[in-house]
């Protein structure tokens, strides 16, 4: 059963991909793997300072239907912003699905 935590949204899942041009060459590039829709809680926000520079990082639980296809070397891009996935966490027996993400800036 999926966490209800708030409205349906929707997110689209980035996966890293290498293709070759016309020349030969590799393109490394993020492309749309899937766009679902995820119930979303945000977690938390810190601040952290490293050589002179704020970074800041946020992070947030985007609960899904089971798909056994998101890895943890995907991404999420949700609301303008871009979940680096840290975590996927099965829940129920291949129902759902708790993928754990956060934002650098």
């Amino acid at each position: 059963m999926i966490k209800d935590v708030g409205h349906w949204r929707k997110i689209i899942i980035q996966r890293f991909t290498e293709t070759k041009d016309d020349f030969g060459s590799a393109v490394k590039a993020w492309t749309t793997f899937k766009t679902i829709y995820a119930n979303i809680k945000p977690i938390s926000g810190r601040e952290m300072h490293s050589s002179n520079r704020e970074n800041i990082v946020r992070s947030a639980s985007f609960y899904i239907y089971f798909d056994s296809s998101i890895t943890v070397k995907d991404r999420i891009t949700y609301d303008s912003e871009t979940y680096d996935i840290t975590y996927i966490r099965e829940l129920g027996r291949r129902e759902s699905m708790e993928i754990s993400g956060e934002v650098r800036k």
